[in-house]
């Protein structure tokens, strides 16, 4: 295996793989966030480099450790979608516990609490001194404490700027996005060695935002829409240990190389609910 690392992008490669017809799959992973120090999301990306080697055929795109802030997204997803223009793009956040979760749907709009720079979707702050909820169960769990009425500071809605009524992200673009992937196959697959489902809410912060970009990049490329998909580990110890973590991400990256990028399978079916 290749693995070169440039502009915090790591790029791994079987060293017999012909560059000019490879397809590549892009995976992202977040940094830290409020009581999330070391979010298990970017180890178990980063681990990739040392314990997988792609498939002849494929290329593995890594940014393992992307801002949990709307702006830096909005410069990454554009930029890792017209530098490496993927076949598929997998983003990969840490949720609730209990078990891993396939996210079914991206969505536009329901952005409306502030991100690690204490900003809204639309660029504005809080009014007031902003306290930083508690995170009890990873990305998800901190955003229910501050829709339950955690120390989160409040929009002024006389203001141009505040974010009390979010607004889409894309106003020309569709509410929902679906993956293409057949979602209930690939937490079959998952099933096999751990608890795994499938969801339709990824969370409205920004694992959902992330997904909502990345899936926004596809659909505006001939034959990629819907080939996009965000996957949820669950925070360390509730129940599996980081390196469990690891071998599902892995074994996520392993399944859309093989069997869906070179194999052909695991599509949804466009008739199917």
């Amino acid at each position: 295996m290749t693995a070169t690392q440039s502009h915090d992008v790591i790029v791994l490669v079987h060293p017999d793989t012909d560059l000019d017809t490879a397809k590549t799959l892009v995976v992202t992973g977040f940094g830290p966030f409020l009581q999330i120090k070391t979010n298990p999301s970017n180890v178990a990306v980063t681990a990739l480099a040392q314990s997988y080697t792609p498939p002849i055929g494929i290329r593995v795109v890594i940014a393992p450790k992307v801002e949990v802030a709307y702006e830096p997204v909005r410069a990454l997803i554009p930029y890792l979608w017209e530098t490496y223009e993927p076949d598929f793009s997998l983003n990969v956040g840490v949720g609730l516990r209990g078990a891993f979760k396939v996210e079914r749907f991206a969505k536009n709009r329901g952005y409306g609490s502030v991100d690690v720079r204490n900003v809204y979707v639309n660029g504005a702050r809080p009014v007031g001194e902003v306290d930083a909820p508690t995170a009890t169960a990873g990305e998800e769990g901190a955003k229910d404490a501050m829709r339950k009425g955690g120390p989160v500071g409040r929009p002024d809605p006389t203001s141009d700027a505040a974010c009390a009524c979010p607004p889409d992200l894309f106003p020309d673009a569709e509410e929902v996005y679906e993956t293409a992937l057949d979602v209930n196959q690939l937490v079959k697959h998952l099933a096999q060695w751990w608890n795994a489902g499938k969801s339709e809410d990824a969370g409205r912060y920004l694992c959902d935002f992330t997904y909502y970009q990345s899936q926004y990049q596809a659909a505006q490329r001939e034959g990629k829409e819907g080939c996009a998909l965000f996957f949820h580990v669950p925070p360390v110890g509730q129940p599996y240990p980081q390196e469990v973590l690891n071998e599902a991400v892995e074994t996520v990256v392993s399944y859309l190389c093989e069997q869906v990028l070179l194999g052909g399978n695991g599509w949804r079916d466009a008739d199917a609910e």
